[in-house]
């Protein structure tokens, strides 16, 4: 890497020292009921789309002890045409590692109320 970016984050995600975590978890969802997903989900632990209940169930287990390959994720949707993101959930974190990786893309994050007005905004526009 030519440069990395500490996050501030709770606990070592995302790493071998969440093997414990991750058997404990497997078993709960691979018990979840799941259908196929309507369109692919790319998956942070590999940057690969799942067209499947099971491999993107396989992908939650693994990126709990996996390092996340960002990067490689939104570079793989770019390839896919995606021109658009949406951030869910608090902060801005990822809304501005997207923009360090491609200053062209439209993002929108949703925290409150105004966050999704700002979101159906943007959808209009990228509708129109």
């Amino acid at each position: 890497a030519r440069r990395a970016i500490p996050l501030p984050v709770s606990a070592p995600f995302h790493c071998a020292l969440m093997q414990p975590a991750q058997d404990r978890l497997e078993s709960e969802l691979r018990a979840l009921p799941v259908l196929d997903p309507l369109c692919p989900v790319v998956a942070n632990v590999d940057a690969q789309p799942k067209r499947d209940s099971k491999s993107a169930i396989q992908a939650l287990v693994d990126q709990v002890s996996a390092p996340v390959q960002w990067e490689a994720v939104v570079q793989r949707l770019i390839t896919a045409g995606v021109d658009t993101c949406i951030e869910v959930g608090p902060g801005k974190v990822l809304s501005g590692l997207i923009k360090k990786i491609d200053k062209g893309m439209r993002i929108a994050n949703v925290e409150d109320w105004d966050g999704l007005t700002r979101v159906e905004q943007l959808l209009d526009e990228v509708g129109s």
